[in-house]
């Protein structure tokens, strides 16, 4: 059972008291609808203010009679205690009922109460570090952090860490062929392979043309070429299963060459031909300081631009400050940090690699830019881990004046980006969606996302990874050729002109690492060229 929180405790209270309001109601609802364990309490909860006000001569009951909204008031009749147990619980479920009647109202049938829409993801493995990798023309090109289906990798060259989700490791090295079966099994056509697999993994089979091996907790490699076929096992043992052959039981240091039909025998004295784990992680390390050397040249270069409005890089630093790294001087543009966090950026493995986090409710980077402009672009690196929001915030101008714009993420993982048009409180923009950019599968992976807003060419354009995914015209009507943003926020939205403590959540649940913004209308080849080059991987 959870123990209720004040907010949830003030919503019974005021259902109980008749003093509820319709937007609380709608609260109620919903957390009646989502959350058994809040149904269970608040069921109990119903069942004690029923008990409450079964007598009116009872000192504790207040001197005004308590009215539950639709729920008639019981009869002051005292029962023995089992009676009264049976009364309060049907009194309380009478009470429950009234509540959750009018979801059946809305379409929302009693039955689906516990049905909960869970999101959902594909896979069986997981590409955990590709190092070097070039894929063959015909292959799909897979990223680290991608989860790999009933799919097959084919490596022209480069090294791929595969992580199984039953938790046997897989590293390939091309040229290779190798099918991804299931959680617990692959198929090797073609390559070398080393496999570590512990314990919880113990039966992970990998199939050849030739052989079948089952694992029974080992670390064994493996090299096909051609139809020659070589397993040898460096640690614990394994079932080799061969076409017409007895099942061969190989412990550490035993090794079966297979050519065709015939087999024979050898010595595993070769494990340093097999790559390592921690030679794979050195490799990667490697690669990934090349990267961010090209990649800091390249960040040089933006903050020179002309063009340039702000660029925001978050490296790791000890102020409650983000510096804006652009060498305009003509104002101070760096951001001040609240509640958000420093963490690791996607240079996770570089000093000073850092990022924004904006978990917590409130969090956000206050920027004040003036000036007007010809155009927007926005560029961004994201980790995003949920969309638990209906907007996810990118970037947003505080008051959303005319020329404002607001870049954000829908609930449903489309990009978005608007800019107000009229002073008036309907049709005063178009919001222009992307297609879904995330789903719950990259949650953790780093991704770019780039929009241009060009009011010279009437065109609102954005981009995945360098791709653009979306293109729409700018409608006569909802044209804007003076754009400006002054006060503003990354990773959330203020909306300074409240009057209340109360504030919407749109604190996106991830990271920000980089944050470019042009005052000029990005080419399809620059957004390419921005991603390209701040790849890490």
């Amino acid at each position: 059972m959870k123990n209720l929180t004040d907010g949830e405790i003030a919503l019974l209270e005021q259902y109980c008291n008749g003093t509820i309001s319709e937007e609380d109601i709608e609260k109620l609802e919903d957390r009646l609808l989502t959350d058994a364990e809040f149904r269970e309490e608040a069921r109990t909860y119903f069942s004690m203010d029923a008990f409450l006000h079964m007598d009116e001569n009872v000192p504790s009951v207040p001197e005004t009679p308590v009215k539950t909204p639709k729920v008639p008031a019981p009869k002051p009749i005292i029962f023995w205690p089992v009676a009264t147990a049976a009364s309060l619980s049907f009194i309380a479920g009478i009470i429950l009922y009234s509540l959750l009647i009018s979801l059946e109202k809305k379409g929302i049938g009693a039955a689906s109460i516990d049905q909960k829409t869970e999101m959902k993801a594909s896979g069986f493995a997981v590409i955990e570090k590709a190092v070097n990798v070039e894929w063959e023309t015909n292959s799909k090109a897979f990223e680290n952090g991608q989860a790999v289906a009933q799919e097959t990798l084919k490596i022209k060259k480069g090294i791929v860490h595969l992580e199984f989700f039953c938790g046997a490791s897989v590293i390939l090295e091309g040229p290779a062929e190798f099918d991804v079966k299931s959680s617990w099994e692959g198929f090797c056509r073609s390559g070398k392979l080393r496999a570590n697999v512990p314990p919880a993994a113990h039966g992970f089979r990998i199939d050849t043309p030739s052989n079948r091996i089952v694992d029974l907790g080992t670390e064994f490699g493996l090299d096909i070429s051609g139809n020659k076929e070589s397993v040898v096992v460096f640690d614990g043992e394994i079932e080799l299963h061969s076409k017409g052959k007895e099942m061969k039981l190989l412990k550490a240091g035993e090794g079966v060459k297979t050519e065709g039909s015939k087999q024979e025998s050898i010595v595993a004295t070769a494990a340093e031909n097999f790559i390592k784990t921690s030679t794979l992680n050195d490799l990667h390390k490697g690669e990934i300081q090349n990267r961010y050397s090209q990649w800091l040249d390249q960040s040089k270069k933006w903050a020179a631009d002309p063009n340039l409005i702000a660029y925001y890089n978050f490296t790791h630093e000890n102020t409650p400050f983000v510096r804006n790294d652009g060498l305009n001087p003509q104002h101070n543009l760096d951001g001040k940090i609240i509640r958000a966090e420093r963490v690791n950026g996607r240079w996770d493995k570089i000093e000073n690699g850092g990022a924004m986090e904006f978990k917590k409710p409130g969090s956000r980077v206050r920027v004040n830019i003036p000036g007007e402009f010809t155009a927007f672009s926005f560029s961004t690196w994201v980790r995003i881990d949920s969309l638990d929001r209906q907007w996810n915030s990118l970037f947003m101008g505080d008051s959303y004046q005319i020329g404002e714009p607001h870049w954000q993420i829908f609930e449903d993982g489309r990009l978005v980006i608007c800019v107000r048009v009229y002073d008036r409180p309907k049709d005063y923009h178009k919001i222009y969606y992307s297609p879904k950019i995330w789903e719950p599968s990259e949650s953790g992976k780093w991704i770019h996302l780039a929009t241009v807003y060009d009011p010279v060419k009437k065109e609102v354009k954005h981009f995945k990874n360098g791709q653009k995914i979306m293109h729409e015209v700018i409608e006569d009507k909802f044209h804007v050729t003076k754009l400006k943003i002054g006060p503003a926020e990354i990773g959330n939205w203020g909306q300074p002109t409240r009057t209340d403590p109360i504030f919407a959540l749109r604190n996106i649940n991830g990271r920000i690492d980089e944050m470019l913004l042009m005052d000029k209308a990005l080419t399809d080849d620059e957004v390419m060229a921005i991603f390209k080059s701040g790849k890490r991987d």
